[in-house]
């Protein structure tokens, strides 16, 4: 069984830093460490890391909810899940506020 996260732990996880800080993001409930797989991100990078610390669930699923790819994609990258308590619209509030600067992407690329 997979250990239940606050929004708040995945909050604290939205930009990478130099003493290897993680990047997740939150999925239909599901939280996800994205920090190896923004370089590999078909979209780029900068699409997938503006959703880090943020739930991406709207945005995913208008984008990728046909598609194989990226629900497997998915399996192999999921930490956790939310809290009961943090279940529902209220992830919605937790959303992608800030486009990353060209300096925080370039740590990305590392």
């Amino acid at each position: 069984m997979q250990p239940e996260l606050s929004l708040a732990e995945v909050a604290e996880h939205s930009l990478p830093s130099p003493k290897g800080g993680r990047l997740w993001t939150a999925i239909d409930e599901k939280i996800y460490d994205i920090t190896d797989y923004v370089s590999k991100h078909p979209g780029g990078y900068a699409i997938l890391a503006t959703f880090a610390g943020a739930d991406a669930t709207e945005d995913f699923n208008a984008t990728h909810a046909k598609s194989a790819d990226a629900q497997r994609d998915l399996e192999d990258l999921c930490i956790g899940q939310l809290r009961p308590e943090d279940r529902g619209p209220q992830s919605a509030q937790l959303t992608p506020t800030r486009l990353f600067s060209p300096r925080a992407l370039r740590k990305l690329r590392r």
